[in-house]
């Protein structure tokens, strides 16, 4: 049993897939971030260490050029050498101390380029380097002439793709160091011995990248390949950790004297990923997604346990406890509510006759007109033809539908005009209107002149055009305006009709859904109590909608008929609902009537129609604000008194050509517009407004002025026992304003 306000089972499970969802996206957010927290710690670290190796590196390359420049200076500083240089001397003691470096292997004292250079000869060399093998070449190069002047320099030389640790000394006596014999040249090529060296020292793999080849350790240790020497250089100016692969690298660059980049030495370490969330010990991601759905379940199970045991269960019991004790049903009250529905029912039926009977109304008229009737289509379909159109054209209905083209009846000449038409009402064109003379020509040969008018309209409800096509054979055109106005208005009853049929059908079908499960006797007294209450409504509800139909139909009854009626209040009554109007909110309208009595010939009802539909107008032809005045006086006519009403307002105004046509039927200018309560645009308001006043013995005029607004005079006749008037201008002190 449901009781009214207990929590559903489905709110306990609903809560429970909330909390699911918000802990899984929490503890899966914690704990990626937590992990990625613990691979940039450790890659920092990593970052911190290759960093540390990077200066390191760089000592030994200081240490390298050091030793070089040791041994040189060592060298030079000898008497035996300068005696050599100065008389050709002491051969045996170059042979005892500079030809063995050629041939050492060991670390310290390894040379792989000797120079002897006395100003102006070479006169010992061995394995030259680029830039060093020439005299002429030799004497300009700064090193050489900074030693011959007395100093000691030192850099890194690349000669055929190798790099040189070099130094230049002068040769000098050990008494006499200011006169220089010449310049001892020692260098010492960094090759994969040396590379693997460093290795040693630091921890790692040094690889060595020249602008023509590659240098690699003895001994590698790990798996890497450099880039070009033009990409080592763009990655030492990025000076930071570069990751390639499994290999965690930094690059530094070799200069030579000029401070010219000759070369760059990568320095290369693994890349630890073994270490990466080290507190968990977890990396894989599928682990993570798993431990936050887990965590995710335990809490969504415990917060569904927690709303059905604490939460909806206490609160089932105590609503169960006053359903009991308050609610119940009493049998009189439930007969009572069965015979309501059964009234309500028997009501619908009799509507629903209605309705169909109204929908038939709109054939009933058109078949009854003398003139011939043909309805189209935008692509030229006949959708509907009256009796006299077929007795005109000489054929029956189903020869009209069933023609491919619809205007088969006339000769050459019409049915061009005719098609041309049709084709232009096809391509979006509104409010077009055409009339031509033409033979009706049929299969017996025989021809008929008559007068073809056509029109097209557009369907309120669909959007759609069609084309009206009348045929009027000169004898049957007296019933045309009081039968297109009645199309207008019967057009409107079967909308209006339709419309309350829909909503009563919608809330009956409501009723007895109520009363089928309240008859099954298998439903909960507060069930029950629900189901009362919704039928009440729609008992009401129902019976709003027929006093609304049957309030429509007295008004339509008084429409026929013709009394002495004061329109002074219906005046204000009519300017007052137009005031309410959405539209009209920034508009002004302005009432002038006479202190006495205003008694017409007309009914009430009818004039309401008639001067609300004129002021809706003058509304529809203004823009954002506007002023629209009503005034009603007596006024002395060509016999009798008479009574004018006119309708002024400050809008657009209307042409020539336009003014002429507003009271034809179909006839419109409000396309596009939005306003829903009135004729809508169909072209029918004005012309029903002449038909009725004319059925007064009454008349309208329009007088308008493209860009200066428009005046609409109602002439109403008045009661015939006024035998004289005065001329009784309405001052403006009497006037009185809504």
């Amino acid at each position: 049993m449901i009781v009214k306000g207990m929590p559903r089972p489905s709110i306990c499970l609903i809560g429970a897939c909330v909390a699911f969802v918000l802990t899984f996206l929490f503890v899966t957010g914690y704990l990626f971030w937590f992990r990625n927290k613990e691979r940039d710690h450790n890659v920092q670290v990593q970052h911190y260490d290759l960093k540390d190796r990077v200066e390191k590196a760089n000592k030994l390359l200081r240490v390298e050029i050091s030793e070089v420049e040791t041994l040189a200076k060592s060298l030079a500083l000898s008497d035996e050498l300068a005696s050599y240089i100065s008389d050709k001397s002491n051969e045996n003691w170059i042979k005892a101390n500079l030809t063995p470096l050629l041939s050492q292997k060991g670390r310290y004292r390894k040379v792989d380029s000797i120079l002897i250079y006395t100003g102006k000869d070479i006169e010992l060399s061995h394995q030259l380097l680029d830039g060093f093998d020439k005299p002429e070449i030799i004497a300009k190069n700064p090193m050489i002439i900074a030693s011959l002047t007395g100093e000691v320099k030192s850099s890194f030389v690349i000669s055929r793709g190798a790099i040189y640790a070099v130094s230049a000394a002068p040769i000098t006596q050990i008494y006499d160091q200011s006169n220089v014999k010449g310049v001892i040249l020692i260098g010492r090529k960094i090759d994969g011995s040396i590379l693997n060296w460093y290795g040693d020292l630091v921890g790692g793999d040094f690889v060595l990248v020249t602008p023509s080849q590659v240098e690699y350790p003895s001994n590698r240790k790990y798996t890497f390949t450099p880039p070009l020497f033009a990409d080592s250089l763009k990655a030492v100016k990025i000076d930071s950790m570069l990751q390639f692969g499994e290999a965690l690298t930094r690059p530094i660059s070799i200069v030579s004297q000029a401070n010219e980049a000759i070369a760059v030495l990568w320095i290369v370490t693994p890349f630890n990923q073994n270490i990466a969330l080290s507190a968990l010990s977890i990396n894989s991601s599928k682990k993570l997604l798993f431990i936050a759905f887990g965590t995710a379940s335990l809490v969504g199970v415990f917060v569904y346990l927690f709303l059905y045991l604490l939460v909806r269960r206490p609160i089932r019991r105590a609503l169960y406890r006053m359903a009991s004790d308050h609610l119940s049903i009493h049998d009189g009250e439930f007969n009572t509510f069965i015979e309501d529905i059964l009234s309500v029912k028997k009501a619908i039926r009799r509507l629903q006759n209605a309705v169909s009977q109204s929908k038939d109304v709109r054939k009933t008229i058109l078949h009854s007109i003398s003139e011939g009737f043909q309805l189209l289509n935008a692509k030229g379909g006949t959708l509907e033809v009256n009796a006299s159109m077929c007795s005109l054209v000489g054929v029956n209905r189903d020869r009209f539908l069933k023609e491919s083209n619809p205007f088969f009846y006339l000769n050459e000449e019409g049915r061009d005009i005719a098609l041309e038409f049709l084709e232009l009402v096809g391509k979006g064109e509104v409010n077009l209107r055409r009339g031509f003379e033409s033979e009706l020509s049929w299969s017996d040969g025989e021809h008929k002149l008559v007068k073809i008018r056509l029109c097209s309209v557009e369907d309120e409800a669909s959007s759609e055009s069609h084309v009206c096509v009348f045929v009027d054979s000169q004898d049957s055109r007296s019933d045309m305006q009081f039968n297109i106005h009645e199309l207008g208005k019967m057009t409107m009853l079967v909308k209006f009709a339709g419309s309350i049929a829909h909503n009563m059908n919608n809330i009956l079908t409501g009723i007895l859904s109520a009363t089928s499960l309240m008859e099954r006797g298998k439903i909960s007294p507060e069930t029950q109590s629900q189901l009362l209450v919704s039928m009440r409504e729609a008992v009401t509800k129902g019976t709003s909608l027929c006093t609304e139909l049957l309030h429509m139909s007295k008004v339509r009854q008084a429409r026929n008929t013709r009394r002495l009626v004061d329109i002074c209040p219906l005046i204000h009554d009519v300017v007052r609902m137009a005031s309410g109007l959405q539209e009209a909110k920034n508009h002004d309208i302005k009432v002038f009537t006479p202190p006495e009595p205003l008694l017409a010939l007309c009914d009430d009802s009818g004039f309401h129609h008639v001067l609300l539909n004129l002021i809706l107008n003058s509304i529809d032809a203004m823009s954002d604000t506007g002023i629209v005045e009503v005034r009603a006086e007596l006024e002395r006519g060509p016999t009798d008194p008479v009574i004018k009403i006119r309708v002024v307002d400050n809008g657009v105004g209307m042409s020539p050509d336009i003014k002429k046509m507003i009271f034809n039927p179909f006839f419109t200018t409000k396309k596009g517009r939005t306003r829903k309560k009135t004729f809508g645009g169909t072209g029918l308001g004005l012309a029903s407004a002449l038909e009725t006043i004319q059925s007064w013995g009454g008349s309208i005029e329009c007088n308008s002025e493209l860009g200066s607004g428009s005046t609409f005079e109602i002439t109403l006749q008045t009661a015939s026992l006024v035998s004289t008037i005065e001329e009784p201008p309405v001052s403006d002190q009497n006037d009185s304003k809504n």
